[in-house]
Parts: structure tokens; C-alpha cells; sequence
């Protein structure tokens, strides 16, 4: 079976870094009532050690390959393991942003994006398709 694809960026810690759908360039997730975009199927934050944002399909993926998901905060090392005892294929990318810098000491955060890019998106709907 052919894995997942992977990319991770580096960026200055305190940089705001937009991540921005590679499938329809919307942005990905934001805290607001703009919709998000439809291809994203999970946001992973380091600083939580947990998944903040999920899709039903990846909800239903996680929840029957990695049962104890919930219930154990990961790292992004971690969120990678499980993707891969999952088997996502070609049609998912994900992103690793990375950020480290210095506040009151050493601070480094791993936040990890999911998307589903095998899915259709209509641009004058705003839907998947």
C-alpha cells in the first residue's frame, strides 16, 4: 500500500503561520464563522498533545485503528505512528508545522494538519462534492 504524504516546516516561534489548504488554497481552519475548508481532516496540536479538530471520516478512521486515541495526549512524532497504523493512502497529505524560539526558556511546538485532497470541493458552493 502507498503511504500518506508528508511535508513539515519550520518557522520562527510567535510567527503566525496560516496554513492554507494545498488542494483548494482555502485556509484551513479558523476559529470563526468562515467555513472550513473542506478537504481538512484533522488539526493536531503539540501544545495539547491532542487532536482539536476532526472530521467524521477521520473521527471513524481513528476511532477503529487507534482506539486509545482519546484517552492518551501524543506528540506529533506520535500523531505520525498512528496516521500509519491507519493506512491512509495516496489521497491524504499532511502537515507538520513546526515553531521553536525562546520565552522563559527553550519552547518548541509541533502542531500536525490533515488533509483529505481525494475529495472534490464545487468553489462556487463552498461544499465537497
Amino acid at each position: 500500500m502507498t503511504e500518506y504524504a508528508y511535508a513539515a516546516v519550520e518557522t520562527d516561534y510567535g510567527h503566525q503561520f496560516d496554513v492554507h489548504c494545498p488542494a483548494c488554497g482555502r485556509p484551513a481552519w479558523h476559529e470563526s464563522d468562515v467555513p472550513d475548508c473542506p478537504h481538512l481532516a484533522f488539526v493536531h496540536s503539540g501544545e495539547l498533545g491532542e487532536y482539536v479538530k476532526t472530521s467524521p471520516v477521520f473521527e471513524t478512521l481513528l476511532a477503529l485503528h487507534v482506539p486509545d486515541a482519546e484517552s492518551e495526549a501524543v506528540d506529533a512524532p506520535s500523531v505520525r505512528d498512528q496516521l500509519t497504523e491507519m493506512g491512509l493512502g495516496t489521497g491524504w497529505l499532511v502537515l507538520e508545522v513546526r515553531s521553536c524560539g525562546m520565552a522563559c526558556g527553550p519552547v518548541r511546538t509541533n502542531d500536525v494538519y490533515g488533509f483529505h485532497i481525494d475529495i472534490g470541493c464545487d468553489s462556487e458552493l463552498d461544499d465537497p462534492v
